[in-house]
């Protein structure tokens, strides 16, 4: 399982992990941009899946997001 959660999800994008994905960031027009120069399509999700890879959009999906985390661990 791959996740990242606010701005971190740049990084995942910046690591050709996101590329010809759809994916969530904190909005800020900085990191979308980044995003979407690493080829990753920006769409405003709380959460995305894709397989083994979770996004969240930021602190207020915390809870969410580790819930995800957690299902996907536990298979």
């Amino acid at each position: 399982v791959v996740a990242a959660i606010c701005l971190a999800t740049v990084v995942l994008a910046k690591a050709k992990l996101l590329a010809s994905r759809e994916a969530t960031v904190y909005f800020l027009p900085e990191a979308i941009q980044e995003l979407e120069d690493a080829g990753a399509k920006y769409v405003k999700e709380t959460l995305l899946i894709h397989n083994n890879i979770i996004l969240a959009e930021g602190p207020p999906d915390s809870q969410r997001f580790g819930q995800a985390i957690r299902a996907a661990l536990a298979g």
